[in-house]
């Protein structure tokens, strides 16, 4: 078969999955054979208690990317990140490429933020 592609949205602090209905449209005009949502740890319906703003939940886009290539079928995963989400996307895409991951499907990346980088966030002038 050919590639198949999925998007996999992974949505800020305070977030949840139904946030991933406002690129859905998107990413199908786009061409994915699937789009994904899912609550990390501590958001959502999770259950979890505690967030990391991206660091602990880097773990959970790797175990729905698992998932994805593993029990679905899917080739590429595009990874969408929002906010906190785009930090734990990014750090689970740099560990996947340090590691040289070959279970770690290639794709493009968005990094959707309103910080311009951790300086500006952390003195929260965007």
């Amino acid at each position: 078969g050919g590639r198949r592609y999925c998007v996999v949205y992974v949505h800020d602090v305070g977030g949840s999955r139904l946030a991933a209905l406002s690129s859905l449209g998107c990413a199908l005009d786009a061409g994915a054979a699937g789009y994904c949502a899912f609550d990390c740890g501590g958001c959502g319906g999770s259950g979890g208690r505690h967030v990391s703003f991206g660091h602990f939940e880097r773990y959970d886009v790797a175990c729905v990317v698992a998932d994805l290539v593993r029990a679905r079928g899917f080739t590429d995963v595009c990874l969408w990140g929002r906010g906190a989400g785009a930090v734990a996307a990014l750090a689970y895409a740099r560990a996947a490429v340090a590691l040289a991951d070959d279970e770690a499907p290639a794709g493009p990346t968005v990094y959707d933020s309103v910080f311009g980088g951790a300086a500006a966030a952390a003195r929260d002038d965007g």
